[in-house]
């Protein structure tokens, strides 16, 4: 909806078909000024510093600049053509090239641009499009805001974003109000972006959980961004249980550092009566609502003996239902 010369959009919360706690809370509303232009996305120039990296293979890596030819040499295969390409396109024509030679068969290519030739912005965190941007002019906040497409809905503290001054005059960080800026309400000017600075958007975390055996839509859970998430709730998002559901024997599979795994149990009868306080769930946990009668079943750690431990201390060792 336009107002003036603000455009109010609404970003889905999560992808069709995932399930997702308190949804109506998810929906992102910015205002942003409406757009003049976009300039496209940072397209390699002459003169341009690049890091080219072959992973596995340290002996092909460099660190070159594009020859005003358009062009950057590569071991064993001769100058590739990169100027006017994305970073992406770049990567691809360089594998495609030791491809050619028949050096590599499949070969994985990372470019990064070291120094731009140019005068350029990098806009990264909760922006639809991050990289970076020719600075056709000194730029505003607000507008390369909008030429990164605008916030998505994992926006955290939108009043802390951080703009890092590319060279040592002033501040060499401050943070800015996009909240304010966005509404219309800021006290302040909105800020000159600068060759050579960065804009940072803060990203809030998102929790994603899967729940599976007897509850009746098994599948992924996503929180509300920024939001925490709980076995209760994420039950809740997939309808509960079962009747078949043994509620007193949940388990939540949870990964450890080093690719160990922690096997939770999760009395779920006795957390819907009061007794014991809902688990909070962590992103690439496992709910599996065991079927009745659920024999079989070896826990690592009980839900309520986590809760209780002081932070910092080692889970109990195993245990049997």
């Amino acid at each position: 909806r336009a107002e003036g010369s603000s455009l109010e959009i609404d970003v889905p919360s999560s992808a069709p078909g995932t399930a997702t706690a308190d949804a109506p809370a998810t929906l992102l509303h910015s205002f942003v000024p409406t757009p003049r232009h976009e300039p496209e996305p940072y397209r390699i120039a002459a003169g341009d510093l690049l890091e080219i990296d072959v992973l596995g293979f340290s002996e092909l890596d460099r660190r070159v600049r594009v020859g005003d030819d358009g062009g950057v040499p590569l071991p064993l295969v001769g100058r590739v053509e990169v100027q006017g390409m994305s970073i992406e396109a770049a990567q691809e024509r360089l594998a495609g090239a030791l491809v050619e030679a028949e050096i590599l068969n499949e070969p994985i290519v990372i470019v990064t641009l070291a120094q731009a030739s140019r005068d350029t912005v990098a806009v990264h965190g909760a922006v639809n499009a991050p990289g970076l941007y020719v600075l056709p002019r000194p730029a505003t906040v607000m507008e390369v805001l909008i030429w990164a497409g605008g916030l998505t809905d994992r926006v955290a503290e939108p009043h802390r974003a951080i703009v890092l001054r590319g060279d040592t005059s002033g501040e060499p960080r401050r943070f800015v109000d996009l909240a304010a800026l966005l509404g219309g309400t800021s006290s302040e000017p909105d800020p000159m972006l600068h060759p050579g600075d960065a804009l940072l958007v803060p990203v809030a975390e998102v929790i994603q959980v899967f729940l599976a055996g007897a509850v009746r839509r098994p599948g992924p859970v996503v929180a509300a961004p920024g939001s925490d998430l709980n076995v209760l709730e994420a039950l809740a998002v997939v309808g509960g249980a079962t009747e078949r559901g043994s509620l007193d024997k949940v388990s939540v599979h949870r990964l450890k550092p080093f690719g160990r795994q922690t096997t939770i149990r999760v009395d779920v009868d006795a957390t819907q009566r009061g007794r014991i306080p809902p688990l909070p769930l962590q992103t690439g946990d496992v709910v599996f609502v065991p079927f009745w009668p659920a024999f079989g079943q070896s826990y690592d750690v009980t839900a309520e003996e986590l809760l209780s431990a002081p932070p910092g201390a080692r889970a109990p060792g195993p245990s049997q239902p």
